[in-house]
């Protein structure tokens, strides 16, 4: 058996986060952490209360989905203040762990605040893709590849329940693919999954000089 933690970036959306909570309830025993994007969240305080209530985990993501590469320190310390300041209002639990957008990391900045803050880093070890718009048995059996190739090692996977942001837009704007690829995790036997508890640096890039902005292209949100 491997043990999977599941992930989610980017909502949340009023249809697909809503749709994949609804899979997740098919199975109460698999627990998910949500990342959440704060311009999102802004109005949708009932969706980070469905959250909880089924017992997921809710952390910050982000205010404005901006690579740390394009924030100053102060930029930095703003948006994540800023989600984690909306996240109280919601009587989300405090954060224990920060996923920055792409996991990209400003030099030493962004491990600096986040040890301020006292969270967590969090990266992850598989990332679904499912950005790319391919459809949920793909999706599936290349995550499971992916998990399998990790000799029964934890593995964190990393999806998306929003595709609002641009560069992701440009290649798909529903979770089809993303429901699907959850509701065959679900399904496999030969895997159980665990709350995500700890940060984990897999994945995480540290820029030693911080580019153009504009410059990065699509990848993991």
């Amino acid at each position: 058996m491997s043990e999977v933690a599941l992930t989610f970036d980017d909502g949340p959306h009023p249809m697909w986060t809503r749709e994949i909570l609804r899979v997740l309830s098919e199975t109460p025993t698999v627990p998910a952490t949500f990342f959440v994007w704060g311009e999102q969240a802004l109005d949708q305080p009932e969706l980070i209360s469905e959250m909880l209530r089924a017992g997921h985990s809710v952390q910050p993501h982000c205010w404005r989905h901006l690579a740390h590469w394009d924030l100053d320190a102060a930029q930095i310390r703003t948006d994540i203040d800023r989600v984690s300041a909306l996240l109280a209002r919601f009587d989300v639990p405090a954060p224990r762990m920060w996923r920055p957008p792409w996991g990209r990391l400003r030099r030493t900045d962004s491990r600096r605040i986040a040890e301020e803050r006292g969270l967590e880093l969090a990266g992850w070890t598989v990332d679904s893709h499912d950005w790319m718009g391919r459809p949920g048995d793909e999706l599936y059996a290349d995550v499971k590849a992916r998990i399998a190739a990790a000799r029964n090692e934890p593995a964190v996977v990393l999806m998306h329940d929003s595709f609002v942001e641009a560069r992701q837009a440009r290649h798909r704007s529903d979770c089809e693919g993303t429901v699907e690829l959850v509701r065959r995790l679900i399904d496999d036997e030969e895997l159980t999954f665990m709350p995500l508890r700890h940060g984990l640096s897999a994945n995480l890039t540290e820029s030693p000089e911080v580019p153009a902005p504009g410059t990065e292209g699509p990848g993991p949100g």
